[in-house]
């Protein structure tokens, strides 16, 4: 008798687990992965925003250190030669906060050396902030060098969780993609706001360039912001843009990324994403109050 039950159990064994067994196993790591991956993600995408943010703060230290060394003075805010202080025909450039015009795009391969007559051969090295950021300008020798000439500085002018294939497509005008993660409160560079006009096209309007000493409540004020995919188009944003714009991507317009959040909104919902103060400050910050004049106008408060 003893004998048969041990055979029994030998035989049981030699057979494994059944099919039910299996599946309940299964089941029980299924039930796992569904609890722990959202978990998992939330974690990693935590360790990105805080990338993120820590880049926002060091373009933002870096555009005060500018600011002293040229008279109180911003630099351009659009990358772009549109406002920018300096010129440096050597490297065939004007020195925006960031230098972004590429006759190469890095991911599409296309070339956009001298359309619309423009003829801009930019590389990050070119930025204004470059010295402040711990590096040395590069002149590169061709279109497709001008993309990699440091990589480590192209990185802090981007967000880890930025999808840089995707940009709002026939809003720059022959200009090229814009391959990075931040934008410039445009009343940083050579504009004002008009809240007589606030609505119109001629909310913004002429002002000699903005310096440090001229901006009140800087702690209050959003310099920097990181901007969504839907959105970004070029190195600025312009807080003065009217709400029938939101949702419109043939319309220019200027929301804070709401990436970090792990989901995907629409520009007229609230959301929150990285921004920069005047300070030199960084925070997560509200979508819809970056829109509050107490937040975008430097000249806005005692």
């Amino acid at each position: 008798m003893h004998r048969n039950r041990t055979r029994s159990h030998a035989a049981r064994a030699r057979h494994g687990f059944t099919l039910v067994e299996l599946l309940v196993v299964i089941g029980i790591i299924a039930l796992l992965v569904g609890i722990l991956l959202p978990t998992l993600n939330r974690a990693k995408e935590s360790g990105r925003r805080v990338q993120c943010l820590s880049n926002l703060k060091q373009i933002a230290g870096a555009t005060l250190m500018y600011c002293s060394d040229n008279g109180g003075a911003f630099p351009g805010r659009a990358g772009q030669g549109a406002d920018s202080i300096v010129q440096d025909t050597r490297a065939d450039t004007y020195y925006g906060w960031i230098a972004w015009r590429r006759a190469r795009d890095p991911i599409t391969g296309r070339n956009y050396s001298g359309e619309n007559g423009t003829g801009f051969n930019q590389n990050i090295t070119h930025s204004a902030l470059t010295r402040y950021l711990g590096a040395k300008q590069v002149l590169h020798a061709t279109p497709e060098e001008a993309n990699t000439v440091n990589p480590a500085l192209e990185s802090v002018f981007r967000c880890p969780s930025d999808n840089l294939s995707y940009r709002p497509q026939g809003l720059n005008g022959g200009r090229g993609e814009y391959r990075y993660s931040f934008s410039m409160n445009i009343m940083f560079g050579n504009k004002a706001f008009d809240p007589a006009a606030l609505g119109t096209t001629a909310a913004l309007i002429a002002h000699p360039h903005r310096k440090m000493n001229q901006v009140k409540n800087p702690t209050d004020k959003i310099l920097f912001m990181d901007e969504s995919e839907l959105t970004i188009n070029n190195g600025e944003n312009n807080p003065t843009v009217t709400p029938d714009r939101v949702d419109n991507f043939t319309q220019d317009y200027s929301a804070i990324a709401e990436r970090h959040e792990l989901k995907s909104k629409r520009n007229s919902q609230d959301a929150r994403g990285n921004v920069a103060f005047a300070d030199g400050h960084a925070e997560f910050f509200t979508r819809k109050d970056a829109f509050l004049r107490k937040h975008f106008d430097p000249d806005y408060g005692r």
